[in-house]
């Protein structure tokens, strides 16, 4: 799976859309510390520079 994205971090609805997944499913891999996030501010954030660098180690 090849991501292309131009910030380093998306909102979990808008990458459960890129991933074609319900925003529930990405909820429920954040709260079991399957995907890398950040927290900023009020928002939990998806790390995609962490993610992708799973990815590639998982490979």
């Amino acid at each position: 799976m090849k991501l292309n994205f131009n910030v380093p971090v998306i909102h979990q609805d808008k990458f459960a859309a890129a991933v074609g997944l319900s925003s529930g499913v990405i909820g429920g891999w954040v709260d079991n510390g399957y995907i890398p996030t950040l927290k900023i501010g009020k928002y939990r954030m998806i790390n995609l520079v962490q993610f992708t660098k799973q990815l590639g180690a998982a490979s």
